[in-house]
């Protein structure tokens, strides 16, 4: 079996925006850790500046600090004020 993280990162829009693709794969010829020989495990592809995050795919989100972190598949969109800890959040 054979893991590796796939990670390509390059600045749109003039530069405003960075974006980031993130996906892990995996590589293996035994059912006993999956039963495809190629897989994706995850894929994210996030957009960012300097007060904006907006992500896609495989999101790993802590939506309050009550909850535990849950992974989510869609989109995720954060607005932060100030610095990160003063933000909106919707998933």
């Amino acid at each position: 079996m054979h893991e590796t993280d796939v990670r390509w990162g390059t600045q749109i829009m003039d530069g405003k925006w960075n974006s980031l693709l993130n996906t892990p794969l995996r590589a293996t010829d035994s059912r006993q850790f999956d039963p495809e020989n190629l897989s994706i495990q995850k894929l994210e592809w996030k957009l960012s500046d300097a007060n904006t995050q907006i992500n896609f795919g495989d999101y790993f989100a802590n939506l309050s600090p009550y909850a535990m972190a849950k992974g989510i598949k869609g989109a995720a969109f954060q607005r932060n004020f100030e610095n990160d800890q003063n933000h909106v959040r919707a998933a």
